[in-house]
């Protein structure tokens, strides 16, 4: 598939507002992430032990990113979202 059979033209009256672009675009990359955390997973001799390990280290990042230290309202949700993406992936791997 070439780059240009990707792109998107927009109507020219095209009166879809913000949020459903932004709520477009939010579900576009998480099910993006989700076949690439699955891919990753799968190819894996224990793909619960890889997405584990990749939960693990994407906690760490935040945490290093001081998230935790600066807001722990946010990172309380980041983990909880986290989790989240996580059982979900377990559940399809």
């Amino acid at each position: 598939m070439s780059g240009s059979s990707l792109a998107v033209k927009h109507p020219a009256n095209d009166s879809c507002p913000a949020v459903d672009e932004a709520q477009a675009s939010g579900l576009f990359s998480e099910y993006m992430l989700m076949e690439l955390v699955l891919e990753v997973a799968r190819s894996s001799h224990d793909p619960q032990g890889r997405l584990a390990d990749l939960f693990d280290r994407i906690a760490a990042r935040a945490r290093r990113g001081g998230v935790a230290a600066e807001h722990n309202s946010v990172m309380v949700q980041f983990r909880k979202r986290a989790e989240t993406f996580f059982v979900l992936a377990g559940k399809n791997v």
